[in-house]
């Protein structure tokens, strides 16, 4: 009985863990680097500071902040393969997925989000 027991503890404690690490892209992503051309600089040396919040339903949140002003609202999004749509006030953002770093790159600068 113990035996049965002990091998059921584990399987539950490998199936957490599998859980834990798959948990796709939900979680809190924040502005860490920056290029435009071939300059690289961090976003606070603009005095920026950007941050997005994807739930595991699909929903979200963003927060901005831009030489001390501050911008919030409601995002949804969706995965498709390594790639995460943002959708914000009716306009889609696509961000390249990789690992715990999504990028997007537009008119020349790229932004790089990190999974914190």
């Amino acid at each position: 009985m113990k035996k049965i027991l002990a091998i059921a503890l584990v399987l539950i404690l490998v199936f957490a863990v599998f859980s834990a690490c798959s948990s796709g892209p939900a979680g809190t992503y924040k502005l860490v680097r920056m290029s435009a051309a071939t300059i690289n600089f961090t976003p606070e040396d603009y005095g920026l500071d950007m941050t997005f919040v994807l739930k595991e339903d699909g929903s979200g949140s963003y927060t901005s902040v831009d030489n001390g002003v501050t911008d919030q609202g409601d995002i949804t999004w969706k995965q498709d393969g390594n790639q995460i749509t943002i959708s914000v006030e009716g306009g889609d953002m696509v961000f390249d997925l990789e690992g715990k770093t999504m990028t997007i790159e537009k008119d020349g600068t790229t932004m790089v989000f990190e999974k914190q």
